[in-house]
């Protein structure tokens, strides 16, 4: 029986990261689905997936257009990679949700079964790290949850990293613009 997989693409710069990662929907190969993963690599993030996105089924023309090029409408462009290496990047990143205390987003909990059939089934590469269904049950369950991070960063403040390898604290919301 042949993969479901269907496409994956990935960008990332200094400070934030994405992954998608499609699959074929039905036997015909007609729709697909998938899952984006934003990915947060200032502190207290550090690689870690911050939000995500399940995608629903729709023919692959549709979907590559809403979701796939309008990164690149945003100076974001993602560049494809394989089924081996999605399944990398995302592992590692879920990676640095464990080693930072950070549970799974709340759309990744709910699309539990998706990630575990279409994601965990794709192949290993030799830097793949393990992981199984019960480290995602475990990591649903313990560490800070995304979205009071996320609350804080929007209404407090957020910390970056600057290139010397420097922390710096950004009082106020990231979209008072004004202010800076």
């Amino acid at each position: 029986m042949q993969s479901p997989f269907y496409r994956a693409y990935m960008y990332a710069d200094d400070s934030q990261g994405l992954i998608i990662v499609l699959w074929y929907a039905d036997r015909k190969r007609r729709k697909v689905q998938g899952l984006s993963f934003l990915i947060d690599f200032n502190p207290p993030w550090k690689g870690a997936v911050k939000d995500v996105m399940v995608f629903p089924r729709n023919s692959p023309k549709r979907v590559m257009q809403e979701y796939v090029d309008v990164w690149t409408q945003q100076d974001m462009p993602p560049s494809a990679i394989g089924a081996a290496e999605v399944k990398r990047e995302i592992l590692k990143s879920l990676e640095a949700n464990r080693c930072e205390g950070i549970r799974l987003p709340r759309d990744l909990i709910r699309a539990r079964r998706l990630f575990l059939e279409y994601v965990l089934s794709l192949p290993d590469t030799p830097e793949t790290p393990p992981f199984t269904a019960k480290d995602f049950d475990a990591l649903r369950r313990s560490g800070k949850s995304p979205a009071s991070l996320s609350h804080f960063e929007q209404t407090v403040g957020r910390r970056v990293r600057l290139e010397d390898g420097k922390e710096l604290f950004i009082m106020g919301s990231p979209f008072d613009e004004d202010e800076w």
